[in-house]
């Protein structure tokens, strides 16, 4: 199917030239008996060139790739009205590539607003570090993770204050649904400010996918999701989505060790391989317990978290499990985890993530 879609964008495009040769008089097209000026000969080239972007952008990634079809769809059918006589026919084609164009279109306005949002983190992250010198003494902290950040290296080096990372995902949306989703993420993590910018890119099936959006900014969570980018299913704010959304910058932690020394962090010991965390920004708190094995390595966050957005939700048991180590830039960390909703009466293990390109930094400028 993507294959000929994309054929049909290539001949649908290059139709379009006829309209910019009979113009310009380059050779004899009988099938055109209307006269056609050479500003609109120009339009029809234009149009052209925009079908043929937006089928190489299937092939290979171009970014906006959907507001060149978009705009090949409307000057497309624009030409067609204005040479109804001659050019009827493509309005069957531009109705076949509507919806691919629609779809297009909606990942290039979400991965927009993904292209903002991020940005404004890295400007925030630019103009707040050079301020940044506060650091608990790791001799304060637990036994445990005294341990652990030792065992991690990130003692070893210049403290890292921002992380970004990619992400390879295997998703389940709902308690017993059998069939593992393959997604793509992004995220950008920072100590100061605290917070964090996580994008998704999820395919369901060869037509429909999701687009969603994680984010802690000031203390203050927020998700969205997005079917292909165009309908709005999930934009959830308030406190519960604040309190767990903290909760998750708390356990991700793993990632970016450094904030275990955080002023924004304090730590009760349990016994020797365990510690639990409380994390304050703003308004909001979150809590969870770490825990870690005999060699300092970290094995699995726990903390009681809301299922739901809704008044009324309840906080069930959420898990991150470590399930392989690497090190990057000489820190190691679980670059293999799964997480899971302890339900009533199941087990949801609803993700499986892999880190595959992990970059740190300990300045604004580094980003």
């Amino acid at each position: 199917m993507r294959i000929a879609l994309i054929f049909l964008m290539v001949v649908h495009g290059l139709i379009h030239l006829m309209g910019f040769v009979k113009a310009f008089g380059f050779t004899e097209i009988r099938t055109l008996t209307e006269e056609i000026s050479r500003p609109s000969g120009i339009a029809w080239l234009v149009c052209a060139d925009l079908w043929l972007i937006f089928a190489l952008s299937h092939v290979i990634r171009i970014p906006g790739a959907g507001y060149f079809g978009l705009m090949a769809l409307l000057l497309s059918q624009a030409l067609i009205s204005l040479h109804w006589k001659d050019a009827r026919f493509g309005t069957l084609a531009n109705v076949v590539l509507l919806m691919p164009v629609l779809l297009s279109f909606g990942r290039a306005r979400f991965e927009a607003r993904a292209d903002r949002e991020t940005r404004w983190m890295f400007t925030e992250i630019q103009r707040s570090l050079s301020s940044f010198s506060s650091m608990a003494s790791a001799d304060s902290l637990p036994a445990p993770v005294l341990r652990w950040l030792r065992a991690s290296g990130v003692m070893d080096r210049t403290l890292p204050l921002t992380v970004q990372m990619t992400q390879d995902l295997k998703l389940k949306m709902k308690p017993g649904q059998k069939v593992w989703y393959q997604a793509k993420a992004s995220q950008v993590t920072s100590l100061n400010p605290p917070g964090f910018h996580w994008a998704v890119d999820a395919e369901l099936n060869p037509f429909i996918g999701f687009l969603g959006r994680d984010q802690l900014v000031g203390g203050e969570g927020e998700m969205l999701i997005c079917f292909n980018g165009l309908f709005k299913v999930v934009h959830a704010r308030g406190p519960q989505i604040d309190e767990g959304t903290l909760q998750r910058f708390l356990g991700e932690m793993v990632w970016l060790p450094t904030l275990a020394m955080s002023p924004i962090v304090r730590w009760e010991p349990i016994d020797e391989l365990s510690a639990r965390a409380t994390i304050h920004l703003g308004d909001s708190s979150a809590s969870g317990t770490f825990y870690f094995d005999e060699r300092g390595d970290f094995v699995r966050f726990s903390a009681m978290r809301f299922l739901e957005s809704k008044p009324g939700a309840s906080r069930y048991p959420w898990i991150l499990d470590a399930i392989s180590y690497k090190r990057f830039d000489g820190i190691r960390i679980p670059f293999r985890v799964t997480a899971t909703w302890k339900l009533e009466g199941e087990d949801w293990n609803w993700l499986e993530l892999e880190l595959t390109n992990v970059k740190y930094g300990s300045s604004g400028e580094e980003f």
